[in-house]
């Protein structure tokens, strides 16, 4: 009986492994731009296009967590514009997380989206009551422009916020959910949630791409960014308790 139960064990605890090692390799993009050279754009991968007088730079006077350096977006509007852009493998399940603040509340700050073979996914950004939007709020951005939900979280200037967005393009469906975070990578509060389906376009996504708004200006910050395939851990999880559930036969 025990020796059955250290078996059930050991294929419970190799289940594990096996998730953990291969979700670890279903990570298409992690980037906390903590490696690039201050002043500069991030290299490639990343591409980058400034408008005149803009800018898009790694900063270390500005990050998220206790050290470190994070992506600095400037644009004075005026019909300028910063962007920053990176593809990665075509996967159809996916979950997009990072960490922005915006530091002016008179700009509308940075939009941050999914693409993909239809276009661009909906998207958060911070709204100075520009396109129906409400000043001093993150909302949301649709799929075919405009704004869909202008009121997700009411925010503060120079505070981080993270940004959770999942999606699921065979099912049409997905949710956002955005925290007020401390330095600790704490959530300050429940987050504001917001589902997500149809209007949607895309069969796959394959890329992330980060911009100024062009005509509302932005002055704030991107850190650490992560992008993994959501439905990998959770079929390798079945798998290592399928695994478990034989062993015990």
């Amino acid at each position: 009986m025990i020796g059955r139960s250290v078996i059930a064990m050991s294929a419970f605890a190799a289940g594990l492994f096996f998730v953990c090692t291969l979700n670890t390799y279903g990570v298409v993009l992690q980037d906390n731009f903590d490696a690039y050279t201050t002043g500069f754009p991030p290299p490639a991968p990343w591409n980058h296009r400034e408008d005149s007088g803009t800018t898009v730079e790694v900063d270390d006077t500005v990050f998220f967590g206790p050290s470190g350096k994070s992506v600095h977006f400037y644009d004075p509007g005026s019909g300028v514009k910063t962007e920053l852009s990176r593809g990665f493998s075509q996967t159809s399940n996916i979950v997009l997380e990072y960490y922005m603040r915006s530091d002016n509340q008179d700009y509308e700050g940075m939009f941050v989206v999914l693409n993909g073979d239809g276009g661009s996914d909906y998207l958060v950004n911070f709204s100075n009551g520009a396109f129906g939007g409400m000043k001093g709020y993150i909302g949301g951005w649709g799929a075919n422009g405009g704004w869909v939900k202008p009121d997700l979280l009411a925010y503060k200037t120079n505070t981080w916020y993270k940004v959770r967005r999942e999606l699921d393009c065979t099912t049409d469906t997905g949710r956002f959910y955005v925290w007020e975070v401390d330095e600790q990578h704490n959530p300050i509060g429940s987050p504001a949630e917001w589902e997500i389906g149809s209007n949607y376009v895309n069969t796959y996504i394959d890329g992330v791409f980060a911009w100024s708004s062009g005509s509302q200006g932005a002055d704030g910050y991107i850190d650490e960014i992560y992008i993994v395939p959501e439905p990998c851990s959770l079929s390798l999880l079945a798998l290592g308790c399928m695994a478990l559930i034989r062993r015990r036969r």
